[in-house]
């Protein structure tokens, strides 16, 4: 082999054991961006999340020793786009995209991990009507995608499928017409391959019901009809549904709206701090945690990343 195609033939070598080793450093990273962490963080003792945050500190190689919590998150999450994008880095862009840059926290909300039926829907923006996002990753099939679709097609007027830009064409081909289909392309920006159409035909008021708890069912019917609860609390969620489902279509959506959109909001003002790290958007909205949890988790971001091990 003459001298010129063996150093290109060990550039190339060089260059994918370096892929392999950033791929295998950013997933190692991408095992902070998960509820229970965040959920520790939030907590009056912090405890587990010292261990969990441990490896961070391996960023500090790269980076100045200084840093905060909530710059080494931010970091990890440029690791991911770069290297390992998973669910988590899709999640988190949608939300930056969608709640924060083409509405607002004032007036969209999102919920994570919704249970619809059979299935989990990842993502749901809810602002003047409610919008599902399935992703696909490169890691995923589409096997599950049609029965994934149909149990939300009767819960959400809007679907989606989010993948990447290289695999739209794919997902455009297996899913019906009325779903959109978003890539995301290599620079992290979104692209609207098909725009959703309304689904608002198929929805059906007991699928929509399913998406509540009780006390927001209590207050749907409420606002709807005037409804107080008049049965032995063993009985509320059956009398409930019963009510719920003799509603309007368009009642019954507007009510669990209103009520979804508000579980989703309480993430708002967290979010909207300009000192909150974008790369945390998506847990904010995928985790409950009270107004003092919410104050806890901003205290600690601010904290270097070589004190964590004090939480």
């Amino acid at each position: 082999m003459k001298r010129t195609a063996k150093k290109r033939l060990y550039s190339h070598v060089w260059e994918k054991e370096k892929q392999v080793a950033s791929m295998k450093f950013a997933a190692r990273m991408s095992s902070v961006f998960s509820t229970s962490v965040f959920a520790s963080l939030a907590s009056p003792q912090a405890g587990g999340a010292a261990s969990r945050l441990s490896v961070l500190h391996d960023l500090t190689e790269a980076h100045d020793a200084t840093l905060t919590l909530g710059e080494a998150f931010d970091a990890a999450h440029g690791l991911l786009g770069h290297s390992y994008r998973n669910e988590y880095y899709f999640k988190n862009n949608l939300v930056s995209k969608i709640v924060l840059g083409r509405h607002s926290v004032r007036t969209a909300s999102a919920l994570m991990e919704v249970p619809s039926g059979r299935s989990i829907a990842d993502l749901v923006i809810f602002n003047g009507t409610s919008t599902a996002y399935e992703i696909k990753t490169d890691l995923d099939s589409f096997t599950r995608l049609p029965a994934q679709l149909d149990d939300y097609s009767s819960r959400f007027e809007h679907l989606n499928v989010v993948t990447s830009i290289e695999r739209a064409a794919e997902a455009e081909r297996v899913t019906p017409e009325a779903v959109g289909i978003i890539g995301i392309r290599p620079n992290g920006s979104l692209s609207v391959v098909r725009p959703s159409n309304s689904g608002f035909s198929r929805l059906k008021q007991a699928s929509i019901f399913q998406l509540l708890r009780q006390k927001e069912a209590v207050e749907a019917l409420n606002r709807a009809t005037g409804y107080e609860i008049d049965v032995p609390s063993g009985d509320v969620w059956a009398r409930c549904r019963s009510l719920f489902t003799a509603l309007p279509i368009e009642v019954a959506h507007a009510e669990a709206l209103y009520q979804l959109k508000k579980r989703g909001m309480r993430a708002s003002a967290l979010v909207a701090r300009t000192d909150y790290p974008a790369s945390l958007r998506a847990l904010a909205y995928g985790t409950e945690v009270s107004s003092s949890g919410h104050a806890r988790i901003a205290s600690r971001l601010a904290v270097p990343l070589t004190d964590c091990h004090r939480f």
